[in-house]
């Protein structure tokens, strides 16, 4: 991510699930209005509806 940005926030549709990501310099914020799971790390990570993950490196 550019310097001078403080974050990007953005959406997608993937398969009927819609994620909301929210992106800083700390980390990505991951929500999903369906329960599913994200692969971050090669590690699957379980995210329910409407509840928020946070995933830093």
């Amino acid at each position: 991510m550019p310097k001078q940005w403080n974050e990007i926030a953005f959406n997608i549709d993937f398969k009927g699930v819609n994620y909301a990501f929210q992106v800083t310099a700390d980390g990505v914020t991951i929500t999903t209005d369906h329960d599913t799971e994200v692969i971050f790390m090669g590690k699957k990570l379980p995210l329910r509806a409407s509840q928020q993950i946070q995933l830093t490196c």
